[in-house]
Order: C-alpha cells, then structure tokens, then sequence
C-alpha cells in the first residue's frame, strides 16, 4: 500500500492532464507516463513521445497544476489531427522530432519506398534552416524507417502508415503522390507534429469544415505552404524541356540574360487559384472557349500562353474573374540577370498589379535586342470578401516574384515539371543537363513557421495551466478545423468560433523578420 501511496503521490506532484474521474489505482499507475508528458522540456535530452490520435479530448488543469483530482477537468475540445513521433531538447534552443515512416507503394505508384524516404529526407534537411522560432530556437526534422525506431528503445516514436499513389492524385498526410514536392512534404508531416490546416478544403473531405480558421496567404499550413518554404529555404525544382521546343535555343543561348529570363517565374504562372480556395462554388465560362488546333502556333504575344483548348470547358480560376492582362509592348532586353525581371506595380488591399518581362524575340543568328512585356492587374469590387481573400492569397506570390533579394524561377509554360532529385543547386542559381533543368530559388530566408506554429509543436497535445497563451489562442482556433474536432458544439458551432479566428496575425502571430539565406 505504500508503494501505492508513493506513485500516486507522485502522479498528483506533476502537472496533471488525466480527467477520468472513475481511473482506478492501477490504472493512476499505468497513467503516469501520459501525465509526465505534460511536462516541458526544459533539460538537455528531455523527450516526449506523442501518440495521440485526432478526435482525442485536451486535458487540462484549470486552477493550478498541482491540485488534487477532484478539481481537475476536460477542457472539452478534441484535437483536430494526429499526433506522432518523439519531441527531444538538445540544449542551447535546439529541438528535434523523429518521425517513424512506414511507407508502402500502390502498383500505380512510380516511387519505391526506399526512394521516397530518400526524398523526404533530402526535403527536411533543406527545410532545416527554416524551421525556428520567434526566439532563435531550432526546429530539425528527422524521419527514420520502423527498422531505425526501433533502436530508439523507450523513446520510440509511433508508426506512421503512408501509401504512395500515381504522380497528380490528390494527397493527403498518409498518402503521397508519387510526385509530391518538398513544400507538400513538409506541411503534411507538420501535421504530425500537431499542426492543422488552414485553407479552405474542395469538399472532397467530409471532414472538412467551413469553420476552418484560415492562415495567411503566406502560411505553411494554408494555400500558401508553397510560398512559404520557397520564401524560407527556396523551393527545389526539375524541369524537362524537349529538344523540339522553342524555349530549346533560348535556354541555349549565350546571353545570360536571355537563359535567366526564360527561367525565371512570371505573372501567368502566379494566382492560379480555384474559386473553392475562398469558399465559392465552381464557375465554368457562360460560352464554351474556342478551340484551336494542338498545331505549332506564334502567340500574339511572344512568351505568352498560346491559347490551346482541348475538350470541355475547365473552370474558372479566381485570376479569371477577378484578372484582366494588359500589354505594354517591347522593351529593350535588360542587361544583367539581377535586373528587375518583374515589378510589382500596385499593392493595396484591393488592387494588385504585377508586370512581367516574357520570352525575348531571338532573331534569326540567335541575337536579341527587344523582350515583350505584360502586366497582370486584378481588383476587387468594393465589399466583395472572397476577392479580398484571393488577393491576400496572391499577395505573397506577387510579392516573392518581384522582391529584387529573390530568384524565383519555375518550368517555362508548357514544359513538364518534375520532382526534384538534385538537392545541391545553389540558391539562386540553375544547371542545365542535356534538356533537364535542375534549380534552386533564392529566398529571403526567414522561418516558415509562425511563432503559434512553433510553440504548438514544442508545447505538444497537452493544455495545462502553464501551457502559454499562444498556445491556447492556437488550439482553441485549430478546433475548428475539421467536423469531427467540433461535433459536440452541435448546430451553431461555427458561431461559437472566438473572432480572433477571423485573425491570422492574432491567433498565428506575426513572421519573424528574415535573415540572410
């Protein structure tokens, strides 16, 4: 009975997190690894194994941490995702969290296992440096094979199950397209990490809820996860361009100027977002588009898209109903790569205007002297909400392409990209291999998570008293990520929603000011 006593006493010196109030000594015994998981990690090689799956109830203790049990109670909200893998201090503001990855390939699947754990490594290891905290600390991502956890002994992080599936299918974290890039591969393992959504979903999910709280255009976690890591570390690219192609002498060309700015990202290839990313229906165009034959065609404009439709009407983006292109004419060629390719004319809550030099007119020795230029123009019409949402969501993009302390390049249009598989480009910088390109963009290098982020993933699943405020505001937002995370708030649970949800700089925080990448 003393030994009793003793552990029990214990398990009520902890900051506790157990709110069955029927849990019966045995079971208080059993229980005081899930109690001490709510303690921080404050030494060097503290660690904290979390497996905890979505729907599971927050505990907390409302008065003080220390109380005894009859005063200690359910905060009553669920957790809106998984919770997988082993959180460790290393000192001197550095942390790490070990993945275990079990991954398993359909027949259609054009990635092995062994490859995509590859990947995912190589992708960590460049989100590396972007992943800090307000205060300096260190976030390092590691994924292990269930054969490596297993020599992590008591500290062994929970199987994560993860089938891979033909390259363009949709995924999601425990499914990965064969061709998932570095950006994607990081958010849904930041799902694991505890970390939920923050977009509006298709409707494919039936878990997906209209109460999500939405991120900013520049979140990890929301539709601009992709401009986030490219913002932070510099997106990883491949591209393959046929010898027929009549982008071929243009990256060929012995003008640096010319080879760059067929590379380098432009306003086409920027805001091309569905109508259901800020909660509207599907629009298709009223008249069916004219098709024209899949026959070598010269543009209007040079560098632009041709015009080439085949089969039904797609549907509208946001940059069709909100966009209109203007042409500005040839300009003459810039004379360095550093020069402004693009140039952000207009940024204003409701305007936003982005002008692109295009593909320069090569004459026939090869020679240029003159480049077309376009400008994209998108406004909103006075109190239209879902505009202004399309606009935040570009804004970013607008922003990265223009910045002159960023190269941003992507696949010139109509040629194929591919996943990356050559991680030691330097920032800034492409290399050409027959008809591969293989890139790296420059970034600002600021953190690609925002302070709420990062202190969620410290702080783990478990809210206690000490639990900091930032955390709370988190958690209490995220609850309302999916349906299930929700479902005991019954009919009116949007409405139930705290109004600083509705603010992602109030329940996120502010990004960290960059730092030299």
């Amino acid at each position: 009975m003393t030994f009793l006593l003793f552990f029990l006493g214990l398990a009520h010196a902890q900051p506790l997190c157990s709110t069955n109030y029927s849990i019966s000594p045995t079971d208080w015994i059993a229980d005081i690894d899930e109690i001490n998981r709510c303690n921080p990690l404050t030494k060097p090689g503290d660690a904290r194994v979390f497996d905890v799956t979505r729907g599971s109830m927050v505990r907390s203790a409302h008065r003080q941490e220390n109380v005894s049990h009859s005063n200690i109670r359910s905060d009553n909200y669920k957790l809106p995702t998984d919770h997988k893998g082993t959180l460790k201090y290393l000192g001197e503001k550095q942390y790490e969290m070990v993945f275990n990855l079990k991954f398993t390939a359909n027949p259609d699947a054009t990635v092995t296992p062994a490859a995509m754990l590859d990947r995912v490594r190589s992708c960590l290891d460049a989100a590396r440096p972007g992943l800090r905290g307000p205060g300096g600390e260190q976030l390092n991502l590691i994924a292990v094979s269930p054969t490596q956890a297993q020599a992590m002994g008591s500290v062994k992080p929970p199987e994560i199950e993860i089938t891979i599936v033909k390259p363009g299918e949709r995924g999601d974290a425990q499914k990965y397209s064969s061709d998932f890039n570095c950006a994607t591969i990081v958010h849904e393992l930041l799902h694991f990490a505890g970390l939920c959504d923050e977009y509006k979903d298709n409707g494919e999910d039936v878990n997906a809820s209209e109460c999500r709280a939405m991120g900013p255009g520049d979140s990890m976690m929301g539709d601009g996860m992709h401009i986030a890591f490219d913002d932070s570390v510099g997106e990883v690219g491949r591209c393959e361009i046929p010898v027929e192609s009549d982008f071929t002498a243009h990256l060929r060309s012995p003008n640096p100027v010319v080879r760059e700015m067929l590379m380098r990202k432009k306003y086409f290839q920027i805001g091309n977002i569905s109508t259901l990313s800020v909660g509207l229906p599907l629009r298709y165009p009223e008249v069916s588009p004219v098709v024209i034959p899949t026959v070598p065609v010269i543009p209007a404009i040079a560098g632009a898209p041709p015009l080439v439709v085949a089969g039904p009407p797609q549907p509208l983006t946001l940059k069709d109903i909100y966009c209109v292109e203007k042409d500005n004419g040839f300009v003459p060629l810039p004379t360095s790569v550093d020069a402004p390719f693009n140039t952000l004319l207009v940024n204003t809550v409701d305007k936003i205007e982005v002008q692109s030099f295009l593909k320069p007119v090569l004459e026939p020795n090869g020679t240029t002297t003159s480049v077309s230029r376009r400008t994209l123009s998108c406004s909103c019409p006075e109190g239209d909400l879902a505009c202004r949402h399309y606009l935040d969501i570009l804004r970013p993009e607008a922003v990265a392409i223009s910045s002159p302390q960023r190269k941003v390049y992507a696949c010139p249009f109509h040629t194929q990209r591919m996943t990356p598989v050559d991680f030691r480009v330097p920032k800034g910088q492409f290399r050409v291999e027959g008809t591969t390109v293989h890139y790296r963009n420059k970034p600002m290098g600021r953190s690609m998570l925002h302070p709420a982020h990062f202190a969620r993933i410290i702080n783990g699943p478990c809210q206690i008293e000490s639990t900091p405020d930032a955390v709370k505001k988190y958690n209490e937002c995220a609850r309302f990520s999916v349906n299930y995370s929700i479902s005991d708030l019954g009919d009116n649970a949007c409405a139930q929603r705290p109004a600083y949800c509705d603010q992602p700089e109030s329940w996120l925080g502010t990004l960290p000011t960059a730092t030299s990448p």
